[in-house]
């Protein structure tokens, strides 16, 4: 295949094979884990990435990756998968923490990482929504006074635990949150809420996630009807370990190639360890060897993209932030 500026010919992809007529092969970083096959992506989605990182790198527009895992809330292999992973890379981590069943043996595991960063994700991740409604921790169905105080509760027990790792950084337990709880936040601590796709809330500053590689309608589980408190309790962390479909990776490299054609300053990707099947690993491989070595992709930590987009005292190395006009 040939440049279609220049008429030179080019490789198909950096960190591609080609093996067979329409598929490419990215090599791991490292072997497949438990002898697992390597994963695959088409030439044809391969190439459109490459082309659009070229395309952003002929233009002089840097591409801001972050990366926000979900539902952490012990060590465990899946957990220690996905920070192998992304040590190799060099890719910092934003780990979205469940503070009511986390403690001293994750803070332990996490310490000697700098590039990993903790979230506060929910109280207890447990839904008070009702069985017709979707699925919410921070709803309206409760007093505000009473999440705050469950909210205010788990950013100071993140707070005691990993210290700087942890950020004032809400992400709201399945991306809801009640509009009406926004404004309360910065009075808790919170100095800005991750959530998915374009959600905004003009009163506090929001880094979202984009692209979320797993299948959740495709796999969702029956509505749940009413029960006590500790068999909800107990279902809804079997729900957050149970394996769950990845989306096709073609459909996700487009979906990463069609927001760096639009032009897309940042782009937030969401991932879950505990139910990620090997499709799910297979995929990372591949996006993390394609895009930790292009000079244009800059995988970024979280508190840095918050510090150069909103300087605040509350996220860290906003001393270093470009401000306008000074």
């Amino acid at each position: 295949m040939s440049d279609a500026r220049t008429g030179v010919p080019r490789p198909v992809s950096e960190g591609c094979d080609a093996d067979r007529e329409g598929s490419a092969t990215i090599r791991p970083s490292a072997p497949a884990v438990n002898g697992l096959a390597e994963g695959r992506v088409s030439r044809a989605a391969c190439q459109a990435l490459n082309d659009a990182l070229q395309w952003r790198q002929d233009s002089g527009r840097p591409v801001r990756l972050w990366l926000r895992d979900d539902d952490a809330v012990q060590p465990g292999e899946a957990l220690d998968r996905l920070l192998n992973m992304t040590q190799a890379q060099g890719i910092p981590l934003t780990l979205a923490v469940i503070p009511a069943f986390s403690g001293a043996a994750l803070a332990q595991r996490l310490q000697p990482l700098p590039t990993v960063e903790v979230a506060v994700h929910g109280w207890a991740h447990m839904n008070h929504a009702a069985a017709t409604e979707k699925k919410q921790e921070l709803g309206r169905q409760r007093p505000l006074e009473q999440t705050c105080a469950e909210l205010q509760r788990g950013l100071q027990h993140l707070q005691q635990w990993h210290g700087a790792q942890c950020l004032p950084l809400l992400v709201p337990p399945w991306n809801r949150i009640a509009a009406s709880l926004i404004p309360r936040l910065s009075s808790i601590g919170f100095r800005a809420v991750s959530t998915f796709a374009d959600i905004r809330f003009e009163s506090m500053p929001m880094l979202n996630t984009h692209v979320d590689i797993i299948d959740w309608k495709g796999s969702r589980a029956k509505p749940q009807e009413e029960r006590d408190g500790r068999r909800v309790a107990a279902d809804e962390a079997a729900a957050r370990t149970q394996a769950r479909s990845t989306r096709d990776a073609d459909e996700l490299f487009a979906e990463l190639t069609a927001r760096l054609l639009a032009g897309c300053d940042i782009t937030g990707l969401l991932t879950h360890h505990l139910v990620h099947e090997p499709p799910a690993w297979h995929f990372l491989e591949q996006l993390f060897e394609l895009t930790s070595r292009h000079p244009i992709v800059q995988w970024t930590a979280a508190s840095h993209l918050l510090s150069a987009e909103f300087p605040d005292p509350g996220f860290p190395g906003q001393q270093q932030a470009t401000v306008p006009g000074l």
